[in-house]
């Protein structure tokens, strides 16, 4: 499990057969996660969300070595100068608010091997701008992405059953969502300001039950609701879908984004 690595800033225990270190100069450190096994968790405390809290405005990568198999909640919270994450085929869950305020975070590409994403894991990611999101998720917790305000690409896989409450709150970027067929629920709120939006195109034949507050403050004359051939009628009849101005069929050829 012990990195040979010189020039340690700081190292301690973060599992029962884990261990962390931080490496690199001040104001620019590397932290390493290595070992096997589940991070340990812990309940929330503002000054001990992580070992290494202290340093949290000073690391701007993390490391997460093979073996290591979940990210535990609140991992990385106020990491604020966090640019560069490596997530290893290893790791299956990505816990609650693991990646809370880490506002100059761009880009996070999610390995094959994780199925569960928590609630809040990329709250206050307001510099995220792409994530992509493996098909073997099947779990997207509630206020996964809220307040990700420069979130313009979401690549959500075809296997999830839901969008949980508050999902995509506040991505004011986002000018297009393409959901897929997989998903029988929208949790209220989930893409409440999200005011770019010009496009929504949804592969469900039956509408998607929803409350009003899921599209809440959408342009609903600039945004085009696209749905499978043949089921125009029934949207325009549907809650929460009937407030779309523009309801087309979905084009038989084309390019969309898609969260």
């Amino acid at each position: 499990m012990t990195d040979n690595s010189d020039n340690r800033i700081a190292s301690g225990t973060c599992g029962e057969n884990l261990e962390w270190f931080l490496t690199g100069e001040e104001d620019n450190y590397t932290l390493t996660v290595s070992g096997t096994g589940d991070m340990e968790n812990c309940e929330w405390i503002p000054e001990n969300t992580s070992p290494w809290k202290r340093y949290n405005s000073s690391i701007k990568t993390v490391k997460i070595n093979s073996g290591v198999i979940s990210i535990r909640d609140f991992a990385f919270y106020d990491c604020s100068g966090l640019t560069s994450v490596i997530i290893p085929n290893s790791v299956t869950s990505i816990r609650d608010s693991a990646f809370v305020n880490c506002r100059s975070l761009t880009f996070l590409s999610i390995p094959v091997s994780v199925t569960s994403i928590g609630d809040c894991v990329f709250w206050g990611c307001s510099g995220l701008i792409s994530v992509t999101i493996p098909n073997s998720v099947t779990s997207i917790g509630n206020g996964a992405f809220l307040d990700c305000h420069s979130l313009t690409s979401v690549s959500i896989p075809n296997l999830v059953p839901s969008i949980g409450k508050y999902a995509f709150y506040g991505c004011r970027s986002l000018t297009s969502i393409t959901i897929p067929n997989s998903v029988k629920s929208i949790g209220d709120c989930a893409f409440w300001d999200c005011h770019s939006l010009t496009s929504v195109i949804i592969y469900s034949k039956i509408p998607v039950h929803i409350s009003l507050s899921v599209f809440a403050s959408i342009n609903k004359n600039k945004c085009t609701l696209y749905v499978p051939k043949g089921t125009v009628s029934a949207y325009r009849e549907a809650t929460g879908w009937s407030s779309f101005t523009h309801i087309e069929e979905i084009p038989v050829t084309g390019k969309t984004a898609k969260i």
